[in-house]
């Protein structure tokens, strides 16, 4: 994580901080569906993800602006996705593959638009940007014989996400109810692959179409 990561992501924490006085933070479960390179299968090339559908968890800090209509809004998710184990076996060209299954960790800021459509809900449109950080779990590779360790690291990339949602009026247990679809495009970080037989790296796009639902703290 370079200086400017490092920068964004303390000014994205600092700016919360500074507006406590009158925001509110909503509390997301996500299912996360891999889109583009991110999904692609193994004959499709060096850098296809192998990835499959998965579930996160976030949360989205919330300031207005400009009455109720106009929101500055930061957020943090921790995203999971496994790979394919049958594709993972076939881009590696062995007979059993295990792990290498992703994370990423987006941190994002940007505006929010939202209007009451009707009493019972409230319409919104957002877009925001940041920082990515995108690493997987280790893994092994066999081909008939012993296994190999595979050990992975990650990095970062600039990323943005644009989506739609809706407040619901309706509590539980007095928390709003957010029901939200965002198209995240996580930028295209290096992930490196070592093993002792040697070490290599893809930069695949990490795209996801996140179906998030929440409640308002």
């Amino acid at each position: 994580m370079n200086r400017f990561h490092v920068a964004f992501s303390i000014a994205i924490l600092a700016a919360s901080a500074s507006f406590a006085a009158i925001s509110n933070i909503t509390g997301f479960g996500t299912l996360a569906i891999p889109t583009g390179e991110f999904a692609d299968d193994a004959s499709s090339g060096a850098n296809a993800g192998l990835a499959t559908t998965g579930f996160g968890v976030g949360g989205e800090y919330n300031y207005p602006i400009d009455g109720e209509n106009f929101i500055w809004s930061s957020s943090a998710f921790w995203i999971f996705n496994p790979t394919d184990e049958d594709e993972l076996k076939k881009g590696f060209g062995v007979t059993s593959a295990s792990g290498m299954n992703y994370w990423n960790v987006p941190l994002l800021t940007g505006l929010k638009l939202q209007k009451a459509l009707s009493p019972a809900f409230t319409g919104y449109v957002t877009g925001q940007a940041g920082f990515n950080y995108k690493t997987a779990t280790d893994g092994e590779i066999a081909n008939g014989g012993p296994s190999t360790k595979v050990k992975v690291s990650g990095s970062g990339a600039f990323a943005f996400s644009i989506g739609a949602g809706m407040i619901l009026k309706q509590e539980i247990l007095n928390h709003r109810i957010h029901i939200s679809g965002r198209y995240m495009s996580l930028g295209k970080p290096t992930v490196k692959l070592k093993t002792n037989a040697g070490s290599g790296s893809f930069k695949g796009e990490t795209n996801l179409i996140a179906i998030l639902a929440g409640l308002d703290f």
